[in-house]
């Protein structure tokens, strides 16, 4: 067979073209040649197809696959027709019933509307008879009564409404609603849909069965709380519904929220609370501390010019002219060469003094709203925000009462100053303890103890007191002592009053338990009193059965001796009475016997008593001597008291010589030409206690500012003045106002002067031989003694606004007149 011929032949088998040949196989010509069919079935392929068969394959797949959807569409659109169809006539059905049911209501109302016209046109008669029996039925007193019922026909009412009820519940029963139901039910098991449920069964891994009940009591395993109906049969227990379980879980859900929720909100208050707190704390502390820093940089430079009492010129002596020269001629006269530079030091001093006392005031408040804020932060860790329970009116009240608001402020601080105190006293203790074991420790604090260090030389002091080590502790030693001494003190007051306390306890205690005590000895008395009662039937008893053997005995002699049987009872009654009498005996004794243990018991029971009376007695001595002590304490607090009571009356002061309402006037002057809300009034000068002269008003008022000063003259005239200028009694000079805030003002008069603009630069006169002295001309004087004060309104004070007056009367009525009465108030802002 030639090469031709080969590619011709066909496998016989599979008619399909010879492609290989198997060499191994041999037996016959047809087996060794192999076509693509035969290789695949000789290499169990059975994922293996030829590219033809599997073309074809493809082609009778699609073709069987579409058939298959057209049959599927053909049986969906068959069920849809058929559930379209169902739907129809059931909505012809519901349509049909609704029809009939408000058919049925729209009879009911027609008839019900004619019965309301029937009543509307009935005129109700009055029948007295049965009128008054009614309303005495349903009459209540003071002309009021009851409504009677009308009669209605409930019957009607309750057969419509049934058969509303029966027309609705017949559409569920209905066969075209059935056969909806059918429709739908076929095209799910058509179409292998599986409806989700919000219900997934959970089945009993023990009996396979579906739980329908869990157990939600306490103390129950876990594998326990669910149930299906053999795991009720075989472990009954309270079991709960999974209908009710999730009724209680959706209610937890929602109060869990709810609690969430309002937790979240109160700390977010809480917080927002404490946030504001801190925040207006920052803003205070920035806005003080600011002001502070800007004062002390204003205030920190002093030229040579302001201290210096003559002017110091850069040129010689030969280059002065003859003003200059005479200027420091008087000053190289002086015997004391520096003695005015000195003074001149000594003022700044002062003046650097007030500054730095004022200093001082503004971080005080500072701590006190520091410690404010505290107290309000400690108020919200532990809830109490809401301590008072106030209505609207109360709070509009406070909030526009600034005493109210001044008290709980004092309140809060007070209860700051208290903790402030219980922690010091704490962190004395630990100083205390760690000065001690210091002294255990080392030499040094031993040596401080027992002498003090040498005084140096302001030199080698100056160089030394950093780097000595025994210097520095012998200073911090000594002020240690200086206030241990203040703390032991106040602990002995805090201590004697806890033992007070204490004692007052114990002597309660002790007065409960010596009542306790005496109605014990008051039972046992009425003890021994029963029992000596009973004692006493018992021998009357006794007694009694004696007498009546006795008189049987003497029966028994006069009787014959026939009578011998009766011996043997008599005998026989005999043994009783002495087996009664050795009873009674026994008795006795044992009475006796608890008669000497009750009298013992009361002996000791009356030491005891005698005892705790002297020693209630010294614990009265302790109280009375601690109560001493105590009262001590008291008077020396409102001592302290009282005199924080006048310095409360001197900051709040008011001028006793200006009536109310011309004072707020004044007050409200000040505050309008400075812009600025008043705080309070100082009182810092009263002529009639202090002295009437210019030595006891420069002491008072030198270094201060914004003073407001009252004169009564002996004419009963009534005026002052207010300036916000510094008065210093070394200026010799007048002092400039730039802010335009000086003026005068006369009470007789209800009239007010200010400082004209032009007369600025003389608003006051300070010098130390005079009083209180206003304006250039003088408009207001008040010499050395107060005697011969005159005014000469309208210099630099502007007047001329009330018409024509007479500037040196107007004031005081007189030219010169004596005062009587001053009283100069610093006014402070806020």
């Amino acid at each position: 067979m030639d090469e031709k011929d080969f590619e011709k032949r066909i496998c016989e088998k599979h008619s399909y073209q010879i492609i290989a040949v198997d060499l191994k196989l041999s037996k016959t010509q047809n087996e060794k040649y192999l076509c693509g069919k035969c290789l695949i079935l000789r290499i169990e392929g059975q994922q293996i197809l030829l590219l033809s068969e599997m073309i074809e394959m493809i082609k009778q797949m699609k073709n069987d696959q579409k058939k298959q959807i057209i049959e599927n569409n053909q049986t969906q659109l068959n069920y849809m027709k058929q559930l379209q169809q169902s739907l129809k006539e059931c909505n012809q059905h519901i349509k049909e019933k609704f029809e009939k049911t408000q058919n049925n209501i729209e009879l009911q109302i027609k008839d019900s509307n004619k019965d309301t016209n029937k009543k509307e046109e009935i005129q109700e008669e009055v029948n007295l008879d049965k009128d008054i029996e009614a309303l005495s039925k349903y009459y209540k007193g003071n002309k009021e009564y009851e409504l009677p019922q009308g009669e209605q026909d409930l019957n009607s009412i309750s057969q419509l409404i049934e058969n509303v009820q029966n027309q609705i519940g017949s559409i569920s029963n209905a066969y075209q609603y059935q056969k909806i139901l059918e429709s739908l039910q076929n095209i799910k098991i058509q179409f292998q849909i599986n409806m989700s449920s919000d219900k997934d069964i959970k089945i009993c891994e023990q009996h396979g069965l579906e739980i329908i009940m869990v157990n939600i009591e306490q103390g129950q395993e876990e594998h326990k709380r669910i149930a299906c109906s053999k795991c009720i049969q075989e472990i009954p227990q309270n079991y709960t519904t999974l209908e009710d379980a999730d009724e209680n879980w959706t209610k937890f859900k929602l109060k869990s929220k709810q609690m969430i929720s309002k937790y979240s909100k109160d700390r977010e208050s809480k917080f927002n609370q404490a946030i504001e707190f801190i925040t207006n704390l920052r803003d205070k502390y920035q806005e003080i501390l600011t002001k502070i820093i800007n004062d002390l940089e204003n205030n920190r430079v002093v030229t040579e010019k302001q201290l210096s009492p003559f002017p110091l010129y850069q040129k010689n002596i030969y280059q002065l002219d003859e003003n200059q020269l005479k200027e420091i001629l008087e000053a190289l006269s002086q015997k004391d060469l520096y003695l005015q530079l000195k003074l001149k030091l000594q003022q700044q001093d002062q003046l650097d003094s007030i500054f730095y006392h004022k200093l001082k005031e503004t971080l005080e408040n500072l701590m006190k709203y520091d410690l404010l804020t505290k107290e309000q932060i400690i108020m919200i860790e532990n809830n109490y925000k809401n301590f008072l329970i106030l209505n609207e009116d109360e709070k509009q009240h406070i909030s526009s009462c600034d005493e109210i608001k001044q008290f709980l402020e004092n309140t809060s601080l007070l209860q700051s100053y208290m903790n402030i105190f219980e922690d010091s006293i704490q962190l004395y203790q630990n100083l205390q303890n760690q000065v001690e074991s210091l002294n255990e420790k080392s030499d040094i604090f031993k040596q401080l103890k027992q002498k003090q260090k040498p005084k140096k030389s302001g030199k080698q002091m100056d160089q030394n007191q950093h780097s000595d080590q025994k210097y520095i502790l012998q200073r911090q030693y000594s002020l240690f002592d200086q206030i241990s001494k203040k703390y032991k003190q106040l602990l002995i007051v805090y201590k004697d009053q806890n033992l007070l306390t204490q004692l007052q306890q114990e002597k309660s205690e002790l007065s409960d338990r010596l009542k306790q005590e005496i109605n014990i000895q008051t039972q046992l008395k009425e003890n021994i009193q029963k029992l000596e009662n009973q004692i006493q039937n018992l021998q009357s008893d006794l007694e009694k059965q004696k007498q009546q053997l006795e008189k049987t005995l003497v029966n028994l002699d006069q009787k014959n001796e026939s009578e011998k049987q009766l011996m043997g009872k008599l005998q026989q009654e005999t043994q009783k009475f002495e087996e009664l009498k050795k009873k009674s005996d026994e008795q006795d004794q044992k009475n006796n016997s608890t008669i000497e243990l009750l009298n013992k018991t009361i002996t000791d029971l009356n030491s005891q008593i005698k005892n705790n009376q002297t020693n209630l007695q010294s614990k009265d001595q302790q109280i009375t001597s601690i109560q001493q002590q105590l009262q001590n304490s008291q008077n020396s607090f409102n001592k302290l008291q009282q005199t924080y009571n006048d310095l409360i009356k001197e900051i709040k002061a008011k001028p006793n010589l200006l009536t109310d309402a011309y004072f707020q006037k004044i007050l409200q002057t000040i505050e309008e030409k400075s812009r600025s809300v008043i705080k309070c009034s100082i009182l810092v000068y009263c002529g009639s206690k202090d002295g009437l002269n210019h030595t006891q008003f420069w002491n008072k008022v030198y270094g201060r500012r914004n003073l407001l000063m009252v004169f009564k003259s002996n004419t009963n005239f009534i005026c002052g003045a207010f300036s916000p200028c510094q008065w210093l009694q070394h200026l010799g000079n007048y002092v400039l106002d730039d802010t335009l805030q000086s003026f005068l003002f006369s009470q007789n008069h209800n009239q007010i002067y200010p400082l004209k603009a032009a007369n600025k630069a003389q608003a006051i006169y300070c010098i130390s031989s005079y009083g209180p002295t206003f304006g250039s001309g003088h408009d207001l004087y008040i010499p050395s003694n107060f005697n011969g004060a005159s005014s000469s309104l309208g210099s630099a004070y502007q007047c001329d606004q009330y018409g024509s007056i007479s500037g040196s009367t107007h004031l005081f009525s007189q030219s010169s007149v004596q005062i009587i009465e001053c009283e100069i108030y610093e006014i402070v802002f806020k």
